[in-house]
């Protein structure tokens, strides 16, 4: 038997899962709002490079089904896509447009 690692087993952890996903509308409902947030996030990804050029140093977000909105801060962009959405900031993306990005090492 391998050493364990981390903590022991949870008993209640099965139906404490089942309970958050039950609350978040089911595995369906989970399944398909994990994929809106992938798609926004691949948008995103394919945005930036055009946004970074068109909006050097600005902010820029996007949800589900809307452009991206472009401001001079965080909390600007998240308005807008709240204005976008009726409130709703699930599934956001923000993405500062740096023109010269750090370089990671990793």
């Amino acid at each position: 038997m391998s050493p364990m690692i981390g903590a022991p087993p949870d008993a209640d952890a099965e139906a404490r899962v089942k309970a958050i996903i039950a609350q978040l509308g089911g595995g369906r409902a989970l399944m398909q709002s994990m994929a809106a947030y992938r798609d926004v996030v691949n948008r995103m990804q394919q945005e930036v490079p055009a946004l970074v050029k068109s909006h050097p140093k600005k902010w820029a977000a996007m949800a589900p089904g809307t452009a991206p909105v472009i401001g001079d801060s965080h909390d600007e962009v998240l308005a807008g896509v709240a204005a976008l959405t009726g409130g709703d900031l699930t599934g956001v993306v923000t993405e500062y447009l740096d023109p010269d990005p750090p370089v990671l090492i990793l």
